[in-house]
């Protein structure tokens, strides 16, 4: 018995273009959804808080000194790495792996937002010892 399901093809699919998600997909979550969330991280800043969970607020002093305020100012700048590197992961996902010509930075690309989203947890674990 030979599985050929999961096998590659011989025909001319196997560069892989029959994996690419629909210029749909590509247009809204890899563009349109990262300038959102950036939107909210800009907007963030502005106002110099961030939602956390259901209801709850956390406030971070950022144009007076960015870590002034120790466990506040940590936790904020936490939810702002990791805000920003979700961001990131979704356009290398959709927008860089799904365009020939930056498919090759895909990878490198998605790789150091997982970084970035560690070391924001990192951060924002550090407030709760600090």
């Amino acid at each position: 018995m030979v599985l050929n399901y999961y096998s590659q093809p011989d025909g001319p699919e196997r560069d892989g273009a029959n994996l690419k998600d629909s210029r749909c997909r590509t247009i809204m979550v890899g563009c349109v959804l990262p300038a959102c969330v950036l939107a909210i991280v800009v907007a963030d800043f502005a106002a110099g808080r961030v939602i956390m969970s259901a209801g709850h607020w956390q406030q971070g002093n950022v144009l007076g000194g960015f870590l002034q305020a120790y466990p506040l100012g940590w936790s904020f700048a936490g939810v702002i790495t990791m805000k920003t590197a979700l961001a990131a992961a979704l356009f290398s996902w959709y927008a860089l792996a799904n365009h020939a010509p930056t498919e090759r930075h895909a990878q490198p690309a998605l790789f150091g937002s997982i970084v970035l989203f560690v070391l924001g947890l990192i951060v924002y674990a550090a407030s709760f010892i600090l």
